[in-house]
């Protein structure tokens, strides 16, 4: 694994994501149950051409204000041979847009004010938790001098407060040279989190063949550490497969697919099931697809679907209606906190579209890069 700080600037690999869909079929059409108003409060923050700021929109799909990058401070420790922008960027949003996180560790308000700064040497870059008050990161014992490379040591979830010292909850997993651990769910409204094993074998790491399988599946209460749930995935290396795992941002649900390489693109090997966590029941069974992720509110899942994985949907998962389709390939960009509005983007033009709680959809922005939520 390559194990990265939060201060490194990691690039999500998007496009790579919408190629393990698969087709959905026999769904049923129809209206979709009208979720909670958007809050214009909650913002969505989305980077385009300009270097020096981070556009804007609320959850109506109007445009707010920007936020400025400050200048990189002068002497800010990097790697070395890295070389550092001119201007900080954004590691991550809060859910409600509310603070952002800046590659210094600094965690400033929409004015730009610092609230207070994370230590580059806690950990790998964290995960909000739901209430936007809270982070889950990753660590290992001696992560200070850790300076790049395959990050190695038992992983250890830690409860993180701004302004305070990270609490360790519980060790979670190991990092190596063939193995790394993700934060799933971080949520204070659930009091767990879920977080993904992936200890594949060669053959399926996702340099290799697209493909980086979930290996083991842990529910975390964050209070004590307490597993609540573990759940182990096979991997096969003929034909290659292996589980992908979705999780709802409330660590309620987890939608399982196993896909299989035998053929290009991948396809699902079986249905497509969600479970409840932490106690591990099916509570549904859909067709064989790819679920990118959960609304905010748990009842919609945006999948990849359609003859050559090229189209979108957003289905309402319980009764398989389809709220909106996509008319190219894209990926869940953000999740309106608590509601059912979703934005997605378009793997080609890189355009943002927001689907609205009544299944309306507009486009909110146009050649995007960098969207900040998930």
């Amino acid at each position: 694994m390559r194990g990265t700080p939060f201060g490194a600037g990691l690039l999500a690999a998007a496009i790579l994501s919408w190629l393990l869909g698969a087709s959905a079929c026999g769904r049923a059409p129809g209206p979709p149950p009208v979720g909670r108003p958007a809050p214009a409060s909650d913002l969505v923050y989305y980077s385009t051409g300009d270097p020096g700021v981070v556009n804007a929109v609320d959850w109506t799909g109007q445009p707010r204000t920007p936020f400025a990058l400050p200048p990189t401070p002068r002497g800010m420790p990097h790697y070395p041979g890295e070389t550092l922008p001119r201007r900080l960027w954004i590691d991550s949003v809060s859910p409600d847009g509310s603070k952002i996180l800046l590659g210094d560790g600094s965690i400033r308000d929409r004015a730009g004010r610092v609230l207070a700064t994370l230590a580059a040497t806690d950990g790998l870059r964290p995960t909000w938790a739901d209430s936007s008050r809270h982070l889950c990161q990753l660590t290992t014992p001696g992560f200070a001098l850790f300076t790049g490379g395959s990050l190695t040591g038992p992983a250890q979830l830690t409860w993180v407060t701004p302004g305070s010292r990270p609490r360790v909850v519980a060790t979670v997993g190991q990092f190596g040279f063939t193995s790394s651990v993700d934060v799933l769910a971080c949520s204070e409204q659930s009091g767990v989190a879920v977080i993904a094993d992936r200890t594949a074998s060669g053959v399926t790491q996702a340099a290799k063949t697209g493909l980086d399988p979930v290996t083991t599946l842990l529910v975390v209460r964050i209070a004590d550490g307490s597993i609540l749930y573990q759940r182990s995935y096979p991997v096969s290396a003929a034909p290659i497969s292996g589980y992908v795992v979705a999780v709802s941002p409330d660590g309620r649900y987890a939608a399982e697919t196993n896909l299989t390489l035998a053929a290009r693109p991948a396809a699902p090997g079986g249905p497509t099931v969600i479970r409840e966590l932490p106690s591990g029941a099916v509570v549904m069974t859909l067709e064989p697809l790819w679920v990118q992720g959960f609304s905010g509110d748990d009842g919609r899942i945006v999948v990849s679907a359609g003859p050559g994985l090229a189209a979108t949907e957003v289905l309402e998962w319980r009764t398989g209606a389809v709220v909106w389709t996509a008319g190219a390939s894209s990926v869940l960009a953000v999740r309106q906190p608590g509601g059912s509005a979703l934005m997605v983007r378009d793997v080609a033009n890189l355009d943002l579209w927001l689907v609205a709680a009544d299944g309306s959809a507009r486009q909110v922005a146009w050649s995007v890069g960098g969207v900040y939520g998930l």
